[in-house]
């Protein structure tokens, strides 16, 4: 009974943000969203599609902190959805009733069958918010209240639904290695289904390192072998990630150590080249082939050399591995290798990358005189240049940008030779390639630009290397996003530094009409804000919905931002388009330092949003009694209703 119960609880929940999922989710949830908000909450949608529960609660604090019905409902759903814990059913239950009292129709019907289960107070408390949803017109809502039932609690779903939504929840318990939600689930009923990839259940836990997941369902009997879409097995992918004992309950379950993908890779190779030390012990351990080489011809040790693992190259030299390449990082012409004749292990190579790749500048040079083609490219697509700088062959590139190669030719993956080596911040080819003759002002065609990338992956030294060569701080992301405001999200101040300093536009804003002042703001980074404000931004910048960089701080609750802005003159009357006051969006967020400070700024306590809503009965909303404390020792005035002709009391 109690597993019944557990899992029936599972559906209903999963039942509810499926639903919230559904293309055009918003309309039907009878909230007309703007067309950024829901730009912006895609991504949000995405992550939660994919059971990404923490990814997707961090995209979604902002926007719900700043009061977007839309993500205060989803919120809402993912907090419940996730760890079952009284914390967590509060927080979930506060984002609900938060979008709920927004007119948030689907977030007063889940409120309704999250609430229908619980004692008499909960249950009246569903049967409000029931009504609500149905005033809204919300279907659902109407149907149960013409048939005098709450949601979820009295429906029974179909044997189809409950293993699909069983389903999903056997491959969420089995990434986070929660052996008991296997269990809940009925997971043995799934031990042949697979993703998109054709993984299983085994597969997702051995690749998170889940080893409790990995133990239930070994002793299920799960198929320890089983291959997804390209060959890849469970040990495969245990073997790429930190944690050994999974693969070393693998190994003892019968898992095969010298299996094989598409590719000719094995275990071994993986932990190679994930450079997990543990993992090619256990593997050696369980007599893995050491020497065995894929399609390429390339061993367990050329992964840990060509790649510079240096734990899993030391560990597999002394066991006696064997690398076939050599070290292409020292070998030299005088190596015995004749770049002419290219053999099986550079099959489809021609002369000239294969000189490249060895970093021999002579053959190189008379490969060139003679004719040879300098556009050359290797099976997957790369350039001489490309093959040089994988191999740190620094000279061979020299000699090639000489020759005039193309040096903005995109590589395998979309790189040019610029961006290839500035996105690994490696500083020493990049000075090869500058006093090569390569200009970063004629960097374009990267998306996104490789000055937004860098700033993005918080690579300084290559950053300032470039702009100080004349790299263009503009151009943005798909999200419009300025490399600067990138920055700024990351708090990385020694990045927005650097930009400020190389003339990056601290005004530019991003598709909802955000400024770097705007997320600093949010982020309380006060190390980035000082810098935005020495460099004279529009302090009350509002994005597409109004919010300025103080209401906005305001509204996510930081006290810190606030205090500052204000000192640097930042309105305290500003307001949103729904009328939101600084001081309205503090006591909404519960922010009793905020809140102090814009009372102490003179905020007008008594202000009223389009819906009416003041200060004092949004911190009521919240239960924020040391708030509504403050608020009425201000003058607040408690017999304001808001448009439902609700009373802060």
């Amino acid at each position: 009974m109690a597993r019944r119960n557990s899992v029936a609880m599972l559906v209903g929940i999963a039942a509810i943000l499926s639903a919230a999922l559904a293309p055009h989710g918003a309309m039907a949830a009878g909230v007309a969203t703007r067309g950024g908000a829901t730009d912006e909450l895609e991504s949000a949608r995405q992550s939660l599609r994919t059971r990404q529960f923490a990814q997707a609660l961090q995209q979604l604090e902002v926007p719900a902190q700043r009061g977007v019905a839309e993500a205060q409902y989803l919120l809402g759903l993912a907090t419940l959805a996730g760890p079952d814990t009284p914390a967590g059913r509060e927080a979930g239950l506060k984002w609900l009733r938060a979008a709920a009292q927004q007119g948030h129709a689907s977030a007063a019907w889940a409120l309704a069958g999250v609430l229908a289960g619980g004692d008499a107070a909960s249950q009246s408390e569903a049967h409000s918010w029931l009504e609500r949803a149905a005033a809204s017109a919300y279907p659902p809502a109407v149907q149960a209240k013409r048939l005098s039932r709450l949601p979820l609690a009295s429906e029974t779903p179909t044997a189809r639904s409950e293993r699909g939504l069983r389903l999903l929840f056997s491959f969420w318990s089995a990434r986070r290695g929660d052996a008991t939600g296997l269990d809940a689930a009925g997971a043995r009923d799934f031990l042949r289904e697979t993703d998109e990839f054709g993984r299983g259940l085994l597969a997702v836990a051995a690749e998170s390192g889940a080893a409790a997941s990995v133990d239930w369902l070994i002793a299920a009997h799960a198929d320890v072998n089983q291959m997804d879409s390209i060959g890849t097995t469970p040990l495969m992918l245990a073997s790429a990630q930190s944690n050994a004992a999974a693969t070393q309950a693998l190994l003892k379950a019968g898992a095969k150590p010298d299996a094989t993908d598409r590719s000719g890779r094995t275990a071994l190779m993986f932990a190679a080249w994930a450079d997990h030390g543990a993992q090619v012990t256990a593997l050696i351990d369980a007599k893995a082939n050491i020497n065995l080489a894929d399609e390429r011809g390339w061993t367990a040790l050329d992964f840990a050399i060509q790649r510079d693992r240096s734990a899993a190259a030391a560990l597999l030299k002394a066991r006696g591995a064997s690398a076939k390449l050599g070290n292409a990082r020292q070998a030299s012409s005088g190596t015995g290798i004749d770049p002419a004749r290219p053999g099986e292990l550079y099959r489809g190579w021609a002369p000239l990358l294969i000189a490249a790749s060895r970093d021999d500048v002579d053959v190189l040079r008379r490969l060139l005189a003679s004719g040879a083609n300098i556009n050359a490219l290797t099976p997957q697509g790369d350039t001489a240049l490309h093959v040089a700088i994988d191999a740190h062959a620094l000279p061979a590139a020299q000699a090639l940008l000489a020759a005039h190669i193309d040096w903005k030719r995109p590589d395998h993956a979309g790189h040019s030779a610029l961006a290839k080596v500035a996105l690994n911040n490696d500083v020493a080819a990049l000075n090869a390639l500058l006093a090569g003759g390569v200009d970063p002002r004629s960097a374009s065609g990267e998306t996104p630009p490789l000055v937004v990338d860098l700033a993005q992956r918080g690579h300084l030294q290559a950053l300032t290397r470039l702009l100080d060569a004349g790299l263009p701080t503009t151009g943005g992301d798909a999200a419009k996003q300025s490399a600067l405001i990138v920055a700024t999200r990351a708090g990385n101040a020694a990045i927005a530094d650097v930009l400020l300093a190389h003339g990056a536009d601290a005004r530019a804003t991003d598709k909802f009409g955000r400024g770097a002042l705007w997320y600093a703001a949010v982020s309380d980074n006060a190390a980035v804000l000082e810098s935005l404000l020495r460099a004279h931004v529009i302090i009350d910048a509002q994005d597409q919905d109004g919010v300025t960089p103080l209401i906005a701080a305001a509204a996510a609750g930081r006290g810190a931002s606030v205090i500052r802005l204000l000192a640097a003159g930042a309105s305290s009357t500003a307001t949103t388009r729904r009328g939101d006051t600084g001081l309205i969006a503090a006591a909404a967020a519960g922010s009793a330092a905020a809140v102090r400070t814009l009372l102490g700024a003179r905020s007008a306590v008594n202000a009223q949003n389009a819906f009416g809503e003041t200060a004092l009965i949004s911190a009521a909303r919240g239960g924020f009694g040391e708030v509504c404390s403050m608020l009425v020792h201000s003058g607040a005035n408690s017999r304001l209703r808001n448009d439902d002709k609700v009373t802060a009391a």
